[in-house]
């Protein structure tokens, strides 16, 4: 998710499940044969249903299609237009803003960059980005100006043109040139190349050999960088974190050569030619995804003149192994990676010339551990590719040993942290929430891991969760919130330069302690999630694509809700929420039937007082199990899904503890035979800035945190009837 600035293009590859392939087998699965001369394909749910949907361009009928999948990979053809002279190129996302996929291609013979917009119904207007792109190539979606709108970049053969068109937030487009040099342009590309927090683009040349990127200086004036001059006839461009060092690399395919190449970025944007392969005959196309799940970056082609569709299989140092998909592929011309069939791991399509054909590859992962976690492993999808680490398979240890490294030891109240990489440098910053300064703070790394603090803000009231994401799509990291006495749930927006404004998303969040992003109903933007304890609520937050956000309630039965989370649980392609809840010890997860109606299902009701969950594959099944950290209990749990959502509870860590040895704990036999253990959880978990003085019960010390007088009883009282002054807020616990 790291610092693009604005970068837009849409990674499908799912994650979440944390899917490893112990070994794969392809099985091609068709989904069209009339794309008469197809040069072109994407995927993306277009239709919001929660399935993923495919998209070509054609060029003998000069149309751009979407083909509607019905949740069982069976496609039905749906024209978008047959006006786009020779369609090259298809790329689909929300350019207006308004929560539905739209279309954008390229079309060569009326040098054209249109785009089509969707009505919300898959009835789409076609709408001229531009018309002098000679010859034009390929087009790509991106927040060149980080502006907050989509703009568009293009390449064109005919006159050596990357260009790209500034969106005035209406839809109409102004042409800028980046350059007119790039002779016979076959493709541009778009990330952030340098790490400086703006979008720059690369492009490979057919006519000179050369991969080349663009270095974007802030204001959108464009340097060429020469990143190789010896791509022979190159077709493709790629960009991503190949190594796993933090920088991007790029990749190129070689039509002359057959070959597939990376260039290794040494972080100072000085780039070293390294072969993938040198066998793909025609090499035509290059695309970089995780395809076996391992945690390093794989490189799928498309080879022209092989009539093949292959990927290579990164080792982990940057060794690769070739593996064909799709063979008698007639004239392949396109690569492309996505999770077709919602399975969590990685297909493949493509897109060939001479037999009208899209096709998708089905991937029979054959499951294994997984050799390397994520954090977090199910952090919502973003809509541009990253270039924070790559995570490297992890090294088995015969034992481990840990240091304790301080980051800060003036966060006084501090009790949530969450580790970003905030300002895009290729290195991991820690954020923090401080309960008793009202603080929400991030820690910058220097990349020696000596860590400056920066303030975001001091008045979250109550500051209890912080989460990290690029919230409004414009290519930097943004600030999530929830604090408890001010009932809000927050965000703050980058300038890009690492300066925060904060915009309210609902004050309205009844002791707001858990906040979870992740677009919720698949329209391409970050919603919000939260957990507020005194209503017993969860809700999501609509984002209507311009950061305008309305609250819809999961649930208002969540006695005491403590903590959300939300991934696709049950692999249907939608998104479910999941929740504990402190006062009736539940764990529950909520299916979304794909419209975002709820129905919850629990997965125990007897984790005693549990305040936090998580969920990742834990026994590398391929489904996701859920886990639990419940404090009256002492118990660490992971509850085992049988791959249909029915778990099972395995205990991690258990300790066995009684009241009067632990205030605050209590043992179930004494729940109700005295004041401190027959309290309700809800009062016990109130402020610590009002914890109860030496001379109250020590029985009772945990539950008169409710109150800012000592207290010598404890009441089931609301702890938002009790709240304390922030001048009486003292400790530096909760």
């Amino acid at each position: 998710m790291g610092c693009l600035r604005g970068v837009i293009l849409v990674i499908l590859v799912r994650c979440g499940a944390s899917i490893t392939c112990a070994q794969i087998s392809w099985t091609t699965r068709t989904v069209a044969t009339d794309a008469d001369g197809c040069r072109s394909v994407f995927a993306v749910d277009v239709n919001g249903d929660g399935s993923v949907d495919a998209l070509s361009a054609s060029a003998n009928d000069d149309t751009v299609a979407w083909y509607e999948n019905d949740g069982s990979q069976s496609f039905t053809k749906r024209v978008i237009t047959n006006s786009a002279n020779y369609a090259n190129f298809v790329v689909a996302f929300d350019v207006d803003g308004d929560g539905d996929v739209d279309a954008l291609s390229a079309s060569r013979n009326d040098d054209a960059v249109a785009w089509y917009e969707n009505d919300g119904l898959q009835s789409f207007g076609k709408r001229l980005v531009a018309t002098t792109a000679d010859g034009a190539k390929n087009v790509v979606a991106v927040d060149v100006d980080g502006d907050g709108d989509v703009d568009v970049l293009s390449a064109s053969a005919n006159d050596d043109k990357v260009a790209w068109y500034e969106n005035d937030g209406s839809q109409s487009f102004a042409t800028r040139v980046i350059t007119t040099s790039a002779s016979t342009i076959y493709q541009a590309y778009a990330t952030d190349v340098d790490g400086d927090g703006d979008v720059d683009a690369l492009s490979a040349s057919y006519g000179d050999d050369t991969v080349a990127w663009y270095d974007n200086d802030g204001s959108q004036s464009f340097t060429e960088r020469i990143v190789s001059t010896v791509a022979e006839e190159g077709q493709s461009v790629f960009a991503i974190d190949v190594d796993g060092d933090g920088d991007v690399d790029a990749l190129a395919a070689s039509y002359a050569l057959d070959s597939i190449l990376w260039y290794e970025n040494d972080g100072a944007q000085s780039f070293a030619e390294r072969v993938v392969t040198d066998a793909v005959d025609g090499a035509e196309s290059v695309y970089a995804a995780d395809i076996d799940g391992d945690g390093d970056v794989d490189v799928a082609w498309a080879g022209y003149d092989s009539d093949e569709v292959g990927w290579h299989e990164n080792d982990g140092s940057q060794s690769f192994s070739g593996h064909v998909v799709g063979e008698d592929v007639k004239v392949a011309y396109q690569a492309f990676v996505a999770d077709v069939d919602g399975d969590g791991d990685a297909d493949l399509l493509s897109a060939s010339f001479r037999d009208d054909t899209v096709a998708w590859y089905e991937n029979g992962c054959e499951t294994a551990p997984p050799t390397s976690t994520f954090a977090p492993s199910s952090a919502p999808s973003t809509p541009f590719p990253s270039t924070t680490p790559t995570p490297r398979p992890t090294v088995e240890c015969a034992s481990v040993s840990f240091s304790e490294r301080i980051i800060t030891s003036s966060a006084s109240g501090a009790v949530y942290v969450f580790a970003f990489d905030v300002d895009g440098d290729g290195d991991v910053d820690v954020l923090s929430a401080d309960i008793t300064s009202h603080t929400i703070a991030w820690y910058e790394n220097d990349s020696s891991q000596s860590f400056a603090t920066r303030v975001i803000t001091d008045a979250a009231d109550y500051a209890y969760a912080v989460f990290a994401i690029d919230v409004d799509g414009d290519g930097d990291v943004d600030a999530l919130s929830a604090s408890a006495y001010d009932d809000t749930v927050a965000w703050y927006e980058n300038d890009g330069s690492q300066s925060f404004t904060e915009r309210v998303i609902t004050t309205l969040a009844d002791n707001a302690i858990s906040v979870y992003p992740i677009d919720v109903d698949g329209d391409g933007d970050v919603d919000v999630l939260s957990a507020s304890y005194n209503d017993d609520t969860v809700a999501w937050y609509e984002n209507d694509g311009a950061q305008s956000f309305t609250e819809r309630v999961i649930t208002n039965s969540a006695d005491a809700a403590r903590s959300v989370f939300a991934i696709d649980l049950d692999g249907d392609g939608d998104v479910d929420p999941i929740s504990a809840s402190s006062n009736s010890n539940t764990v529950a997860w909520y299916e979304n039937d794909g419209a975002q109606s709820f129905t919850e299902r629990v997965i125990t009701d007897s984790a005693d007082g549990v305040i936090f969950i998580d969920v990742s594959d834990v026994d590398g099944d391929g489904d996701l199990d859920v886990l639990s950290a419940s404090g009256d209990d002492d118990t660490v749990a992971w509850f085992e899904n049988d791959g249909s959502q029915s778990f099972a509870e395995r205990v991690i860590s258990p300790t066995t503890t009684t009241c009067s040895a632990r205030s605050r704990r209590r043992s179930s036999s004494s729940r109700s035979s005295g004041p401190c253990c027959s309290t309700s959880r809800r009062t016990r978990r109130a402020s610590a800035a009002t914890r109860a003085t030496s001379s109250a019960s020590s029985c009772c010390s945990s539950c008169s945190r409710a109150s800012s007088a000592p207290a010598t009883s404890c009441s089931s009282t609301r702890w938002a009837a009790t709240r304390p002054t922030s001048s009486s807020a003292t400790s530096s616990s909760a």
